[in-house]
Parts: structure tokens; C-alpha cells; sequence
């Protein structure tokens, strides 16, 4: 499925068509898994001294915009059930204005640690959880859906009886904000007055890095087992393409380590759902003030997808963040903040 380069022309970042570096042009270059795990393996075993430690020497120069605090929280979650039975695991710490955070790619609360430590110091309530069938939560009788994504944040928001909130959704998380303000409106209008969506999209882009047919379909006919590759010395390389210009070492390490995490099965259910997404058309129903958080190198859904988003939901603004990639919770936790704040002080 990889066709990865020669050794001797690895620089910052793998020239070969890695799912999440290369964009849908060069993926469609893709031959199949079986010679495209081969190929990883043998770079790893063969070419790992030379191909990824050069990159992350070069990595760990770079500054860490989280100050090398922790990636994962701590303390008890509760166990919240959905409406298929899914049992959502729940975290939520504060008082004060309340923040529901819906995660990205990996699914995880903790994901959002570098930005719940800010939120809490600012005195915000801060409500995190695993998404159905990641991390700690169960992925229910009904599986991983756009409709599911709707329904468990509106169980979260209801279980935990917020008011005024604002949610904040990076990337998939931020398909389950608009869901819920789409599917459920009256709800939504009820319990949430703001929303932030970090590093999203309503149409999955054709300037993506992942598409069906390059990576989804092939993926599911072989059985491919990704966790492989990204425990191996590779790993970090190949998701490099997920930050922006200077990527952290322990970030992109952590990055791997979480989609290590993720079921095989689960993984191509997600990347089915998201590169068949449109919910363009059902935009202009979102009635909450809504902030559009993006960076500036973001290659999985680049910048003219939140340009969409700002476009056509009534109430939303554009802010674009210099030099960041995909993973905004912990490339610019700081831009997240800002934007809750921003919103809270426009809305009273």
C-alpha cells in the first residue's frame, strides 16, 4: 500500500505517499498492502538509523508548544450510556462557564489535555470524553455513524446539564458539533450558545491527503492492520504530515503511540465515514455563534475547507493560526482558549 522512496531522499518528511503526509495524487500511486507493509517493514529493520532519525534529530530541536506537560488527564471519568448502548467515558472538572470538547482523530479526552489544563486555570467547567469506540467508551449496537456522532455529544450535554455552553470539536469532533446542531436543534438552541471548530470540514476535501479509493477501499479488502507500522521505528515519519512547519518530536511520537491505539476495524469505519462526508447543505441551519480555528498548514482538511464552513454557517468567523498544522489542541492550545474566550466575552 506504501510505496515508500529510497532512503537517501528522506528529509523532513517522507517524499513517498504516506496517508497522512502526500497528497491524494501521489496516494493514488499506491500498490497494495501486503508490498506496501513489506516495504515499511524492511525500511524500519533496514533504513530506520537513516530515514527517521534524521528527521526527528531535527524534530527534537523544535520547541514544544504544550512545555512538555503531560498528554493525558487525570482523575475518574463517569460512564455515560447513549442510546444503543455505547458506554461514553465522560471527564468532567471545574466550575464556571461550561466547555464541552469533542475529539479528533484519535478520539480521546486526553487529546485535549493541553488545553483543559488553560481552561481550567481560567475558571471554565470542562467536560472531555472518548468517542464511541475509542479509548474507554464502547462502540455500541449501532456502530460509528454522523448520526451517532450528533446523538452522543447531545447525551453528554444533556447528562451533564449544561447551559450557554460552548463546544469546541477539532477535526472529527468538530463533524459531531455541527451534528448536533443540525440533527437537534431545538436541544442545541437550548443548552449551547457557542461553537468552535478547530481543524474541520462539512465535504471531505479532494486536496486531502486520505480518499476512499486510495487508502479506505484497499484497506478494508486486505485486512490491513495499521498498528503495526505505526510501533515501528517509522511510525512518527509517517504522521509528520500531520503538524505544521515545526513539528515536535515528543508530539509526533505521542501521535503515534495513539494510532497504535486505534482498532483496525474502527479505523477504516471512521475513515469510511469521513471521506464520504457532506453536510454542506445543512450548514446555514447552525444558529450558534460559531469561531473557525484552522492552521495555516493543515494538509487532512486544509484551509479552504474552514473558509467553507465560515462561509456558509450564518454567525461564524475565520482565524487562521500561522505555521500550525492539524493537531491544534497541542501544536496551539493557546488559539483553542483564545477562541472560547473570544466568544463568551462577544456573546455577554
Amino acid at each position: 500500500m506504501f510505496r515508500l522512496p529510497p532512503i537517501a531522499r528522506v528529509g523532513d518528511v517522507l517524499p513517498g505517499p504516506s496517508p497522512l503526509v502526500a497528497g491524494s495524487a501521489s496516494l493514488a500511486r499506491m500498490t497494495t498492502i501486503s508490498v506496501g507493509l513489506s516495504a515499511a517493514v524492511s525500511l524500519a529493520g533496514l533504513g530506520a538509523g537513516v530515514a527517521s532519525k534524521l528527521a526527528m534529530r531535527r524534530w527534537s530541536e523544535n520547541p514544544d508548544p504544550t512545555a512538555g506537560e503531560p498528554l493525558e488527564l487525570t482523575g475518574l471519568g463517569l460512564g455515560l450510556a447513549s442510546h444503543d448502548g455505547a458506554r461514553l467515558h465522560v471527564f468532567d472538572q471545574g466550575l464556571g462557564h461550561p466547555v464541552v470538547l469533542a475529539p479528533g482523530w484519535t478520539g480521546q479526552a486526553d487529546d485535549w489535555a493541553p488545553v483543559i489544563r488553560q481552561l481550567l486555570d481560567a475558571g471554565y467547567r470542562v467536560i472531555a470524553y472518548d468517542r464511541r469506540g475509542h479509548g474507554r467508551s464502547t462502540q455500541g449496537s449501532t456502530g460509528f455513524t454522523v448520526t451517532n456522532m450528533g446523538l452522543d455529544l447531545r447525551t453528554i450535554v444533556e447528562a451533564c446539564d449544561v447551559r450557554d455552553a460552548t463546544i469546541v470539536g477539532q477535526s472529527l469532533g468538530g463533524v459531531a458539533a455541527m451534528m448536533f446542531a443540525i440533527d437537534h436543534g431545538p436541544v442545541a438552541n437550548e443548552r449551547v450558545r457557542n461553537l468552535v471548530l478547530a481543524s474541520a470540514t462539512a465535504c471531505w476535501s479532494n486536496t486531502s491527503a486520505v480518499t476512499p479509493s486510495n487508502l479506505v477501499e484497499p484497506v478494508r479488502g486486505a485486512g490491513f492492520d495499521h498498528r503495526t507500522i505505526f510501533r515501528s521505528p517509522i511510525g512518527p515519519t509517517l504522521l509528520r504530515g500531520l503538524f505544521g512547519k515545526a513539528p515536535n518530536l515528543r508530539l509526533v511520537e505521542h501521535s503515534a503511540r495513539r494510532a497504535a491505539e486505534l482498532d483496525p476495524r474502527v479505523l477504516v469505519d471512521v475513515l469510511s465515514m469521513v471521506t464520504t462526508l457532506d453536510i454542506s447543505d445543512q450548514l446555514r441551519t447552525i444558529t450558534q455563534a460559531v469561531r473557525v480555528v484552522c492552521g495555516r498548514e493543515d494538509r487532512i482538511t486544509p484551509v479552504a475547507d474552514s473558509e467553507v464552513l465560515a462561509r456558509s454557517i450564518p454567525a461564524s468567523e475565520l482565524h487562521v493560526v500561522e505555521g500550525a498544522g492539524h493537531m491544534l489542541p497541542w501544536e496551539s492550545p493557546s488559539a483553542i482558549v483564545d477562541a472560547v474566550r473570544q466568544l463568551a466575552l462577544a456573546s455577554g
